[in-house]
C-alpha cells in the first residue's frame, strides 16, 4: 500500500514496499525545480551532519542501490553516502531534463 506525504509548502512524497526486511520498495517525490539565478553561487563541496533519521535513511538507500547494482553516471558503484547524495542528485538532474525535454516535444 502507498503511503503519501505533503503539506503544500514543499514536496510530495509517496513510498511503497519494504519498510524493513529484505525486501525492496520505492519512494517518490516531487520537488520543486525552476533555473538558477544568474550569478548565483555553485557550491562544489557541502559538509553537513545528519540525525538518527537521516543517518538510517541513506543507509537504507546506500543498501538498495547496491543490492540493485545502480551506478554512479561515472560507471562507479556508490561506495559511501557522499556517492548516495550524487546518485540522488544525478536522479533529480534525469528526471529534470527528461521533463523538458518531453515539454519540447509537445511543444509548451
Amino acid at each position: 500500500m502507498a503511503k503519501s506525504r505533503g503539506n503544500g509548502n514543499g514536496p510530495a512524497v509517496k513510498g511503497s514496499g519494504s519498510g524493513s526486511g529484505s525486501g525492496l520498495g520505492s519512494v517518490t517525490i516531487e520537488l520543486p525545480w525552476g533555473p538558477a539565478k544568474e550569478d548565483a553561487y555553485v557550491p562544489r563541496h557541502v559538509d553537513f551532519q545528519l540525525d538518527a533519521v537521516q543517518q538510517q535513511t541513506i543507509r537504507r538507500l546506500f543498501d538498495a542501490l547496491h543490492r540493485t547494482q545502480a551506478t554512479l553516471r561515472n560507471g562507479r558503484f556508490p561506495a559511501g553516502p557522499a556517492d548516495v547524495m550524487r546518485w540522488m542528485l544525478e536522479q533529480v538532474d534525469d528526471a529534470a531534463a527528461a521533463g523538458a525535454a518531453a515539454e519540447t516535444e509537445g511543444g509548451e
